[in-house]
């Protein structure tokens, strides 16, 4: 279990208004949850988001329809072929955004996830608080979109 204490709440992750009636997924490519995951997921459900984790070995059965937000956590030693095919059937399956969390960010693996549907790839290891803020401005995002007027009637 998650420990409450792992991220505190601050006014930051106070105003994430999006969070409040949001639902996640954490799709994990490593066998264990590990810092600085544990802190990132812990914080993201003290800013109100219900938030699922899952194994990648889990992907087909996964309702991606539910989420409005998807996270795919790449291994240390991930293969790129493997991240990108679990990009690509997260965005067939569903249109919420797709966040990449990597050890590391290089420029092939950020191109390639970009091009295969992801909406952003960032280093696992940056700031909580920037991360919860981009995941925030995704969901405004999202949220507008979906309550927009349709063009042209």
């Amino acid at each position: 279990m998650l420990e409450p204490t792992a991220f505190p709440l601050t006014p930051t992750t106070a105003l994430l208004s999006h969070f409040r009636h949001a639902y996640g997924v954490w799709l994990r490519m490593t066998g264990e949850l590990r810092q600085p995951a544990r802190a990132i997921i812990s914080g993201v459900r003290r800013a109100g988001m219900t938030l699922d984790v899952y194994a990648l070995n889990y992907l087909p059965r996964i309702p991606f329809w539910r989420y409005d937000l998807i996270v795919l956590e790449a291994a240390p030693s991930a293969q790129l072929a493997g991240l990108i095919k679990a990009v690509k059937r997260a965005r067939f399956l569903s249109g919420a955004p797709i966040i990449v969390l990597a050890p590391t960010v290089e420029q092939d693996m950020v191109v390639a996830a970009l091009r295969a549907g992801a909406d952003a790839v960032s280093p696992i290891e940056t700031s909580k608080s920037v991360l919860l803020a981009h995941w925030d401005a995704l969901l405004r995002r999202r949220e507008a979109s979906q309550n927009a007027p349709l063009r042209g009637m």
